[in-house]
């Protein structure tokens, strides 16, 4: 089957002076980056935002881990970047981490039947 691609930022904030176009990932990765980057290219063509051309546009990447890697490289092509920690985190990476581990061969021990 054919996937649908939804191409939508993860949240859009309209402030007094400002629009925050918001891409947001568990971990920071340089993909997010991209992300935010065509998703604000593709609000400032949106008829139902155009309302909004006029004001300042700021893409925004939110990580609950940070990687100051990607924070930078981020920040040198004009993202702002957001550190948002919850409490629950720890628990939810520890979750995902252990997902999909395949679980590891049994020892076949004895005779064969």
């Amino acid at each position: 089957m054919l996937k649908l691609e939804n191409w939508y930022a993860d949240g859009i904030l309209v402030l007094t002076d400002q629009v925050l176009i918001i891409e947001a990932k568990v971990q920071a990765t340089p993909g997010a980056i991209s992300q935010v980057k065509f998703y604000w290219r593709q609000a400032l063509r949106t008829a139902d935002l155009a309302n909004l051309i006029g004001m300042n546009w700021t893409p925004v990447v939110l990580w609950a881990e940070d990687d100051a890697d990607v924070s930078n490289f981020a920040r040198g092509e004009g993202v702002r970047v957001e550190i948002y920690t919850p409490h629950w985190i720890a628990d939810y990476l520890q979750l995902v981490q252990f997902r999909n581990r395949i679980p590891a061969p049994q020892q076949v021990t004895g005779e064969p039947v």
